[in-house]
């Protein structure tokens, strides 16, 4: 998945997040558990019948390569079904919500371009123009969660991503992308968040496991 969108309009709900993986997980965050599909009024879904159609003929059918047909039929409805429901209004209290706030939105998109900056909750508010306290109860209350745990969480999204994918850089250079000048530091957040070291991270070691007891 790419560019998730372009810069922000007001009101649009639209941002640059420029990220792949990333991006993914912010995007699975505006989804729900599940999606209900609602038979009753119509197609619900443009395509559906058709796609479910294609799904069930390359199943029953058994012609060759149907295996990679029907799950390429069942991509195609996935991403019907999200577009639907994209679409749909935002619940209220949803990062969906908190897109459509012109101001929240700002704060966000500030947050995601620059996430090396020193930021605190006054100078988001900024990028809001907000006072520090309203923007704080406002984004609390449409992003689910604070402003800096907001942050942190997406710090730790980029530094998976770049020690996926990025063998080239040093831990001090993936810790000073996402705004940690110490890499000690990083490291520590790291483990607080994700729940393995940095470093067993980068070389496969994905399984979170309990961090060992201080030393007395």
């Amino acid at each position: 998945m790419g560019r998730l969108a372009s810069s922000p309009q007001p009101g649009s709900g639209r941002l640059n997040l420029g990220r792949v993986a990333s991006g993914r997980s912010l995007l699975l965050r505006a989804l729900p558990p599940a999606v209900l599909i609602d038979g009753g009024a119509g197609e619900p879904v443009p395509g559906l019948g058709r796609l479910l159609d294609g799904i069930r003929d390359e199943v029953r059918g058994r012609r060759p390569g149907a295996p990679i047909m029907a799950a390429r039929f069942a991509e195609l409805l996935l991403l019907q079904v999200i577009r639907a429901e994209l679409e749909s209004p935002a619940p209220p209290g949803s990062w969906r919500a908190a897109l459509a706030d012109e101001r929240v939105a700002r704060a966000l998109d500030a947050l995601y371009r620059a996430p090396e900056r020193a930021w605190t909750v006054a100078s988001l508010a900024r990028s809001a123009g907000m006072s520090r306290s309203g923007f704080a109860q406002a984004f609390r209350g449409q992003v689910g969660e604070s402003p800096l745990r907001h942050l942190m969480r997406w710090r730790m999204e980029l530094a998976k991503e770049k020690l996926r994918d990025r063998p080239e850089l040093t831990l001090a250079d993936v810790a000073s992308s996402v705004g940690y000048r110490d890499e000690a530091a990083f490291s520590v957040a790291f483990r607080r968040e994700v729940g393995v070291p940095s470093g067993a991270y980068r070389s496969g070691d994905r399984e979170s496991r309990p961090a060992p007891p201080a030393s007395s």
